[in-house]
């Protein structure tokens, strides 16, 4: 691996993640614009009540926000299971152009997943960010942080071995992965219809808006009135205003609040990844 800088500057955004109570969110499109609204009603009243102001209405963020999302993996999902890698591709549902191809490494290990240094050969670029999910734990929650390097590739092709995908990228570490000649497959065969509901924020500073987001999936080629996955998230950028113990109090205690609205909030629900993966 070579040297590691240990420096936590590089992180670049911070973004909490927690499962929403699917079921909420079922019905025709208006039900589901009048059920992300209320959702945000509720869950911004949680952030006001701990001194957080929310701001906006969610709104489904243009074409390019209803999107289709497929992951690739081999057989024994040995990319994810046992080399820690989501690979997935995403397109408008509306475009018959490229997908992008997004290859990501997670760890909650920081140490590790910082001394991941692909990037696209491509030339767009690569990130490396921090989530942070909610899970119970007694009469309340654990915040656990995740550490992922990702970086974004359009292309048209479908990765058909693990070497096809492996070939967009460069500096990959080779060992952790498996062989290039493994075939891929769409993961469980299951392909989502995702919506990103956008335009609301919460204020953690006279400078720091956390931008926030409803995710709502349906399956492709199943009742596009049924949610079978929802998640909020709450993301800021990690800049020289953003980096302040008063920030990320805000932030946390905010999520917190969040997170314990049970109307809404199902933080023992699978993550997205983890039900495509069909983990308990």
């Amino acid at each position: 691996m070579g040297d590691i800088s240990l420096d936590f500057n590089r992180i670049e955004a911070r973004e909490y993640k927690v499962m929403l109570r699917a079921a909420r969110f079922c019905g025709s499109a208006k039900e589901q614009n009048i059920a992300t609204r209320r959702c945000w009603e509720s869950l911004s009243r949680s952030a006001r009540a701990v001194g957080v102001p929310a701001h906006g209405k969610p709104e489904v963020g243009g074409e390019e926000k209803q999107r289709l999302v497929r992951f690739y993996d081999t057989n024994e999902h040995a990319l994810y299971r046992r080399a820690g890698f989501i690979l997935r591709r995403r397109r408008p549902v509306r475009s018959n152009g490229e997908w992008s191809v997004t290859l990501k490494f997670r760890s909650s290990d920081w140490v590790r997943a910082s001394a991941q240094a692909f990037e696209p050969k491509s030339g767009e670029n690569a990130k490396f960010e921090e989530d942070i999910k909610a899970h119970p734990a007694g009469s309340g929650f654990q915040f656990i942080p995740l550490f992922s390097r990702s970086a974004d590739v359009e292309t048209s092709r479908a990765p058909e071995k693990v070497g096809d995908a492996l070939s967009l990228y460069k500096q990959l570490q080779r060992s952790l992965l498996p062989d290039g000649s493994a075939d891929l497959s769409i993961v469980h065969g299951f392909e989502a219809r995702e919506e990103v509901f956008e335009g609301i924020e919460l204020t953690l500073s006279g400078k720091v808006k956390a931008e926030c987001a409803i995710i709502l999936w349906s399956e492709r080629g199943s009742d596009p009135n049924e949610m079978v996955a929802a998640e909020f998230s709450l993301r800021y950028k990690i800049k020289k205003e953003s980096r302040s113990p008063e920030v990320a109090e805000r932030a946390w205690s905010a999520f917190a609040a969040i997170c314990a609205n049970e109307k809404w909030v199902d933080p023992a629900g699978p993550t997205k990844t983890a039900f495509v993966y069909r983990e308990a």
